[in-house]
This record gives C-alpha cells, sequence and structure tokens, in this order.
C-alpha cells in the first residue's frame, strides 16, 4: 500500500510540473522530433486507403506544368499554436541544415516570440526570426491586400518557386493557420478552377498520409488567404507571407 502511494504521488507531481512551464519557457523535445523526411502516426496513416493516391512529394521535381521544391523535410507540430514557428523551422532546416538540426520546435516558437496566449505568430515575427540570422527577407503584414487578381498571385508563385523559393503563408483553414507553398499546377491549361498549390503542413490532417504534405485548390486558397481572428486583437490580416532568400 505505501508503495502504491509512493507512485500515485510521484506520477501527481509529474503532471504537475508538466502542466505548469512558465510561459515562454522553451520546449526541450531532446531531439526525439526532428525535421526529417515525413513522419507516421497511427490512426491516421492509411497505406491502404482506398480514397488517396499516395504521392512521393519528398522526390517530387518540376516537370511538365508543375512547379517544385524537391527534397523538402517536413515536421509535424507538437502545441496547437506553434504552425508558424514550425513552418520558420523547416525553411531554416531547407536554407541551412546544420542551423536547422541546433533548433526544436519550442527554440523557434521562442524566438518568434510565439506564446501561446490566445495568439500565434505573425509575418513580422517570422521575418524578424531569419532576419537577426542575417537572411534577405520578403514579406507581407498588412490588413490590405497584397494582390486583388488570382492571375497576378499565380505569377507571384511561380517565380518565387522557380527560384526555389518556399512561400510561408498564413489562411484560414482551421481556426488559422500557417503553411509552406512547396509546389503548383496549372495543369497545363488556362483554367484557373484545376490548379493546384502543394504544401509542407505541419498540422496535416487533411488526408490518409501522415508524412507533412498537402494539397488545396489554388483558387480555394487565394480565396481563403487571410487570418479567420485578428492576431493583434483589432484588426484581421491579410495575405500575409514571408519569403527568405538564399545566402
Amino acid at each position: 500500500m505505501e508503495k502504491e502511494k509512493l507512485l500515485l504521488t510521484s506520477l501527481l507531481l509529474i503532471c504537475l510540473c508538466s502542466c505548469n512551464k512558465n510561459k515562454g519557457e522553451e520546449i526541450n523535445y531532446n531531439g526525439a522530433h526532428e525535421i526529417k523526411r515525413g513522419d507516421s502516426k497511427d490512426g491516421l496513416t492509411h497505406l491502404d486507403t482506398p480514397y488517396y493516391t499516395y504521392v512521393d512529394y519528398y522526390n517530387l521535381e518540376s516537370n511538365g506544368s508543375l512547379l517544385m521544391i524537391p527534397h523538402f523535410e517536413t515536421y509535424q507540430q507538437r502545441l496547437s499554436y506553434t504552425c508558424g514557428a514550425c513552418s520558420a523551422w523547416m525553411v531554416l532546416n531547407y536554407l541551412d541544415p546544420v542551423m536547422g538540426k541546433t533548433y526544436n520546435e519550442g527554440k523557434v516558437a521562442t524566438e518568434c516570440g510565439s506564446t501561446g496566449e490566445g495568439r500565434g505568430t505573425s509575418a513580422l515575427q517570422i521575418a524578424n526570426f531569419f532576419i537577426a540570422k542575417d537572411y534577405e527577407v520578403e514579406y507581407s503584414c498588412s490588413h490590405e491586400k497584397v494582390f486583388t487578381i488570382y492571375d497576378e498571385f499565380v505569377s507571384f508563385v511561380k517565380e518565387h518557386l522557380q527560384n526555389q523559393e518556399p512561400i510561408m503563408v498564413d489562411w484560414a483553414t482551421g481556426s488559422g493557420h500557417w503553411t509552406t507553398i512547396i509546389g503548383f499546377d496549372d495543369m497545363g491549361n488556362d483554367q484557373a478552377s484545376d490548379d493546384v498549390l502543394i504544401f509542407a503542413d505541419s498540422s496535416d490532417s487533411y488526408d490518409h498520409f501522415y508524412d507533412g504534405y498537402t494539397i488545396t485548390p489554388a483558387r480555394r486558397f487565394f480565396s481563403m488567404w487571410r487570418e479567420t481572428t485578428p492576431w493583434d486583437g483589432e484588426q484581421i490580416y491579410l495575405q500575409q507571407y514571408v519569403i527568405v532568400k538564399k545566402k
């Protein structure tokens, strides 16, 4: 009985310690969840699914109408508010794998100022994360639209993908979510309705392959390219994006 009481007390103390982490404290995963080629999770990966076709996006390269950044490693976020920080981490790892491997989800979130408390991460915070590392950054963190015409957006995406530059974007899926555009296919025609965007997604729950890659119709994304709730508590930000140039 005494041993059982001691075990119960120890477990309770562990739970209390884990639930009372200081705000802004770095989360240390001890390298257990590193960025890598895809991932798997029981209950979400169904290799025999009749509903989706598996595509090896990691090895997919540009061809024909497809523009693609190959060998872009992915990561699945562990916290609800760190999609922006995780997008930044994946891009950092793409630009500098040596530096990328020195980070984890918590460290990037801390440097981006992603404290939770009802907020995620703004484009300005992500941009400053990279500027502090001497990268040239293009970004928009505004209440005004950058693009009012879909074709202008397509040209923007194609230009940066041709330069092998991932495009981090914040859009109104779920409760608002940062993903990274790493591919685009116009299917070889001028019809916008069949255009496809390929994302590196830190919350890959849209298909039956938990590998960190998702797709969505490009026109659908364009119509939803905005916050769902005001990041600053005042006004919705529209068409936030961050692009980091290779050194």
